[in-house]
């Protein structure tokens, strides 16, 4: 199997009004973004039981998918001054359509809370920080690629 680069899998948002998910206007956080970080966390039970040879299996009873946003904070960037807009925001104001596409063309999106928001900052040399934690709020849906003929 061939190997893919990071830059090639699109990360998108798209505000979030209600519960269907949006044909359109999402903006894709690509621009000055030089990392998007995978920072899911799993909650697992952990459990031995006499039929077997005492080994701990364990079962993942919760996930939270989080996807961790690091670059420069460029305020004229669509996808970045919608992130901005939240950052004095609470609850709902913070909610969007979090959608990821793959190389592959596997499509992964669902709702997410934007948290952890930095627009600016930094040493006085450098470039202002963005930063952004997406957390999807559930279970995102997958949907497969199409099969090319």
């Amino acid at each position: 199997m061939a190997r893919t680069k990071n830059a090639l899998r699109k990360h998108e948002i798209a505000p979030r009004i209600d519960e269907t998910i949006p044909v359109e206007g999402y903006v894709e956080l690509a621009k000055y973004i030089s990392s998007i970080t995978d920072d899911t966390e799993e909650e697992k039970d952990d459990a031995v039981y006499y039929d077997g040879d005492g080994t701990p299996s364990n079962e993942v009873i919760s996930l939270a998918e989080a996807w961790t946003v690091e670059g420069t904070y460029d305020p004229e960037d669509a996808a970045q001054k919608m992130v901005d807009r939240m950052k004095r925001k609470l609850g709902a104001d913070r909610n969007i359509w979090h959608r990821i596409t793959y190389t592959s063309g596997v499509v992964v999106e669902g709702p997410a809370t934007v948290n952890d928001i930095i627009t600016g900052g930094g040493d006085a040399a450098d470039y202002d920080a963005f930063s952004c934690v997406l957390n999807y709020t559930r279970i995102p849906t997958v949907t497969a690629a199409i099969p090319e003929v």
